[in-house]
């Protein structure tokens, strides 16, 4: 639900070991992209399509809604932020699952920055807490099944820049999985540790 190049949804077929997905974003290279990027990946039943979360292209008429639908970093883009889950919304099967995650405002590295830059970006200007995204998927029939935080803080981000643009790679593997780790606990203890990561992620289930 906002592919951008398509990862978290072709990860996600990866690991469940799904052949079947459906993608889209406003921008049509992004769409393109993340379709070269899904066949490459081995996924045989890929399709995209252009558009915008208020409307979604995905399920057309006719077709069931999905069993699993998963958006990542787009709510902090909605236009309208009512008919955007209203839209998310319309996606999801009844007992269907809903993974949904964005920009942590709260975060150590977030605050930091802010108390240095006075202009900031429009789409942190329009970043919502978890509690008011909880509050609004319920509103809309979806149960809160489990938050996290997920991308640790300052000074991760620094670190992958500089293994991405200096050393090749070799921290990517150790940082991924400090990433993973963290994120499990935070889990598996109710989401307690939201300030030291830089964005946070729920699941919901739509009732049937």
């Amino acid at each position: 639900f906002g592919c951008g190049a398509g990862w978290v949804g072709i990860e996600a077929c990866l690991h469940q070991g799904a052949q079947h997905l459906r993608f889209f974003d406003p921008s049509p290279e992004m769409v393109r992209i993340s379709t070269e990027n899904a066949q490459a990946a081995g996924i045989a039943d890929a399709s995209g399509a252009t558009g915008f979360g208020e409307a979604p292209p995905f399920p057309r008429e006719g077709e069931d809604a999905y069993d699993l639908v998963l958006s990542s970093g787009v709510l902090s883009f909605a236009r309208d932020r009512g008919e955007w889950y209203e839209g998310l919304a319309s996606t999801v099967a009844p007992g269907g699952t809903l993974i949904l995650g964005d920009l942590n405002l709260r975060s150590l590295g977030m605050r930091r920055r802010r108390a240095k830059r006075p202009i900031l970006p429009i789409r942190e200007l329009a970043a919502v807490t978890p509690d008011q995204a909880r509050d609004a998927m319920g509103a809309l029939g979806f149960r809160h099944a489990a938050t996290s935080g997920y991308q640790l803080t300052d000074p991760v981000p620094q670190l992958l820049h500089l293994d991405a643009s200096r050393l090749h790679g070799a921290l990517s593997h150790p940082l991924s999985w400090c990433n993973r780790l963290a994120s499990t606990i935070d889990r598996g203890l109710g989401a307690p540790f939201t300030p030291l990561f830089d964005s946070w992620v729920m699941r919901f289930v739509r009732d049937a």
